[in-house]
């Protein structure tokens, strides 16, 4: 009996090992299979949420780019903001003095004096200072004759510009800086190609017969505290107008004489005097307001002029003879009361 024993509980040891190793095997299989379904948990979970971020940026596509991408698209589509590069502004243009060995000149008491051009520019340009002495003086007969002579530019050193300086000369153009302040007589006579002139500010006087014969000039305009015209200043000038600053107080004879394109005149008012042949042959001139200070009125002033009406203040208590003398055109003539009588010829 003792050999049927030993099979049995060898038999029951058999099974109750081959049982625990199955429920040993079950439970493994069992964390395997938990294990696995955990992760496919996991990935499922990971894949909605993968899902749903497409279909929210799908959303968010189909209703439009967020702000955020906005801005961005904003950065990348925006055109580059165009910074204008700063005008340049040209640099007023440098002279270049001409050659010193083009003058005539003298030094007088630490100061150069132009006395004459042997040159042949027509672009002149006068130097501010010559042997270390600076230019003040532009002397006598200059520029005389220099007809191929068409512009000229004068330094600030000068103050004086002397008479004949630039007679008969070939002058279109000039430009006389505010450091003159005296011009002589006659120093641009008959220069007449001259058509335009820029005065000094500090002139207070315009010598005899400055711009005698200068039949171009069309364009000046005068100081605005000069005070006196002397005779002949203008004449035979093609002034079409002129503006005469009430500073200057006496004009002198024959001034505007023959200057046949004047149309309009302003006289300032402090004048007292309407000198002889002020307007003679002023064929365009066809009225005047003479200032109410006028006392005197001077031989031929209007003669030979387009006056169509005239009215002489009553502050007028003399005239000389001609003073409207072949003035065809005058329908209307008011004369002072002050009058004690006409001279001949007065119309």
């Amino acid at each position: 009996m003792h050999t049927s024993t030993t099979p049995v509980q060898s038999g029951k040891i058999i099974v109750e090992s081959t049982v625990a190793q199955k429920k040993k095997g079950s439970k493994a299989l069992w964390g395997l299979v938990c294990g696995i379904g955990a992760l496919i948990v996991a990935l499922l979970v990971v894949m909605i949420i993968l899902l749903n971020g497409k279909v929210g940026n799908d959303k968010e596509d189909d209703e439009g780019p967020s702000k955020k991408q906005e801005e961005l698209l904003t950065e990348e589509t925006q055109e580059p903001e165009i910074t204008e590069e700063p005008e340049v502004t040209e640099e007023p243009e440098e002279y270049v003095a001409t050659s010193v060995e083009d003058f005539e000149y003298t030094v007088e008491a630490g100061e150069a004096i132009i006395t004459g051009y042997v040159g042949k520019e027509e672009h002149v340009v006068i130097p501010a200072e010559i042997d270390g002495a600076p230019v003040t003086v532009i002397g006598e007969e200059a520029f005389s004759s220099c007809i191929h002579l068409k512009e000229i530019v004068i330094p600030d050193s000068v103050t004086t510009i002397e008479k004949w300086a630039f007679e008969s000369s070939g002058l279109t153009t000039i430009s006389i800086p505010d450091s003159v302040t005296k011009v002589d007589m006659e120093a641009f006579l008959y220069c007449t190609n001259l058509k335009e002139v820029y005065l000094s500010a500090n002139l207070e006087i315009l010598e005899e017969n400055l711009f005698f014969g200068c039949t171009s000039l069309s364009t000046i305009v005068l100081p605005k505290n000069l005070m006196i015209i002397e005779m002949g200043v203008f004449r035979e000038t093609v002034l079409q107008s002129i503006v005469i600053p009430d500073s200057v107080t006496y004009i002198g004879e024959a001034a505007f004489y023959d200057c046949t394109e004047l149309s309009q005149v302003t006289l300032p008012k402090n004048m007292t005097e309407i000198a002889p042949y002020l307007f003679r042959g002023c064929t365009k001139l066809t009225a005047v307001s003479i200032p109410k200070k006028v006392k005197i009125i001077g031989q031929a002033a209007f003669a030979h002029s387009g006056l169509t009406e005239v009215v002489v203040p009553d502050s007028v208590v003399f005239m000389e003879g001609s003073v409207f003398y072949a003035c065809t055109d005058l329908e209307y003539a008011k004369l002072s009361v002050n009058l004690v009588y006409l001279p001949e010829y007065t119309f």
